[in-house]
């Protein structure tokens, strides 16, 4: 890559994302299709509603899944939300029983259709987590597969979607991504556009203060025990996990993400911790620092017990979108884990999983 600056959100709001459906092949309700991003051969799953389901005059409406961390290791495998133990499965399944085609993005490098994986490994290679540039990279894919829809109906005679209905949701590490594709849709550029988003557990700070967030929770246990990360000691928490300080563990973290840029990002050559930071560049791609971007009603789905999507963040994104005149809402379900389920002997009693209310709350918000 040539420089941050092509990553920054007033550079991906000038795009083009256009691109075109081709079908791969058709399992019953189940289509994948391939599309163009970047130039990269990549993948979608779609899933069209009921054959007995009678499509709208104006077309179905239409929810985009940006899902969550896969890994180097594990993308060419990625299953797009198929089978139990994609947690996420169960809610896909009822939107689409709700009446919504549901398009799941691979992303670049994930998936592999007729035996063929997706392009673009050398993406999460290089920028998986040691920059956590990887979401970046990944709500250009769905923005490529928003633009996509306008052909849908042209891959899959009578599978047409109605342009003003188009939501995102998104998990995790997906959740970071949505947010991405929300402040870059809003552009005037982009002919389709996003109606309204659910997110769910969320991974969304800013780079660097993934970095050090992150970098702490996973190196020290005294991070788990402290107020600026999180106060409830997760249920796997084990003292042989962790070998360092909060500071050992945020500097060992800040170093990984100067090195992959220096290495990968042609401009940053002189990047350093001290004397040259990462902090103003990464600001400018961080769409959680420009909320006035994010025109469209929002949901935060959040737990009190997420080590990966703290209430303090979901709660700032909120006041920060409100304050900017923008619609959201921050929704706290106590004693979840990070796939909204009740684990036991670390949820407290009486904790009730939230996958069912978020799907409720969600088909509400997209109605």
């Amino acid at each position: 890559m040539a420089s941050l600056s092509t990553l920054a959100l007033s550079s991906l709001r000038q795009r083009d994302y256009s691109a075109r459906f081709q079908l791969e092949e058709r399992v019953g309700t189940d289509i994948w299709a391939s599309y163009r991003s970047d130039g990269l051969r990549v993948y979608a799953r779609i899933v069209a509603p009921p054959p007995e389901q009678e499509r709208p005059p104006q077309g179905w409406p239409v929810v985009i899944y940006a899902h969550g961390w896969v890994g180097e290791e594990g993308a060419p495998g990625y299953r797009f939300g198929v089978g139990s133990a994609d947690s996420m499965a169960t809610v896909l399944k009822r939107f689409v029983q709700a009446g919504y085609v549901v398009l799941v993005p691979g992303f670049r490098g994930h998936g592999t259709v007729k035996g063929v994986q997706a392009e673009g490994i050398e993406w999460i290679k290089a920028y998986d987590n040691g920059s956590y540039l990887s979401p970046i990279f990944y709500a250009v894919d769905v923005l490529h597969a928003l633009q996509a829809l306008a052909t849908l109906d042209q891959v899959v005679p009578g599978l047409q979607v109605d342009p003003q209905r188009i939501y995102l949701t998104g998990h995790s590490q997906g959740g970071d991504v949505a947010l991405t594709a929300l402040a870059v849709a809003s552009s005037p550029s982009l002919p389709l556009k996003f109606a309204a988003a659910s997110l769910w557990a969320s991974c969304f700070e800013g780079r660097v203060e993934q970095g050090l967030f992150y970098g702490a929770m996973e190196a020290s246990a005294d991070a788990l025990k402290d107020p600026r990360f999180l106060h409830v000691m997760p249920s796997w928490w084990k003292p042989s996990m962790y070998f360092g300080t909060i500071e050992q563990g945020q500097q060992r973290r800040q170093r990984q993400m100067v090195d992959t840029v220096r290495r990968f990002v042609a401009d940053q050559a002189d990047a350093h911790p001290q004397k040259h930071p990462l902090d103003a560049a990464m600001a400018a791609i961080d769409a959680i620092k420009h909320p006035q971007f994010i025109r469209v009603p929002l949901q935060l789905h959040f737990s009190d017990m997420d080590h990966y999507s703290p209430p303090a963040w979901n709660e700032a994104l909120a006041r920060a979108v409100n304050a900017s005149g923008g619609r959201a809402e921050a929704l706290r379900y106590p004693g979840n884990t990070h796939s909204f389920r009740v684990e036991s002997g670390w949820s407290p009693a009486g904790s009730v999983p939230g996958i069912d209310l978020i799907t409720t709350r969600s088909l509400t918000l997209f109605r």
